[in-house]
């Protein structure tokens, strides 16, 4: 089956544009988007086919006290990324898009950590950051998964291409 996976944006939200920001000013205006003819070999969005991927709403990231939140939380706020997130999430269920949730967790003693050693995941390794389990590596408030969201579990590194399993929420 041929689908698309949109990932957090929607132009008719204005993701991760500034908040008072005017239309057009940065990142990508109504007048940049275009029509599956118009496009040059684009696809019409069927949300039947479609997918909202949602990568690691989680309280590390999202929330004050989250081990990883002040290095994030001035864009997080420059941008409304959490109340524009959510709005996105929202407005792709009401359209009948599939959304998908993909948090990251380790456990305690990081033996799951397929690359502790190397980047981000020593880092992760280090810090213990997303211990499985823990209020770091649940949800924030506003990005849990709602009834019939999709949540991937298993992922253990920056994409969840690797992750094991997935279930409904």
């Amino acid at each position: 089956m041929q689908g698309v996976i949109l990932c957090l944006a929607l132009h008719s939200v204005r993701a991760f544009v500034p908040k008072n920001a005017p239309l057009g000013s940065s990142a990508l205006s109504a007048d940049r988007t275009f029509g599956a003819a118009e496009a040059k070999g684009g696809a019409d969005i069927v949300p039947s086919k479609t997918a909202l991927l949602l990568i690691e709403y989680q309280n590390e990231f999202t929330t004050e006290g989250g081990k990883l939140h002040d290095a994030v939380k001035d864009s997080m706020a420059a941008t409304g990324m959490l109340e524009r997130s959510a709005q996105v999430a929202e407005k792709a269920r009401e359209a009948g898009v599939t959304v998908i949730h993909a948090p990251i967790s380790f456990a305690e003693d990081g033996s799951d950590n397929p690359n502790k050693g190397l980047g981000i995941l020593a880092g992760c390794a280090a810090d213990k950051l997303f211990t499985a389990g823990t209020w770091n590596a649940d949800f924030h408030e506003s990005m849990a998964p709602a009834a019939g969201d999709k949540v991937v579990s298993g992922k253990k590194g920056l994409t969840p291409s690797r992750a094991r399993t997935w279930s409904r929420s």
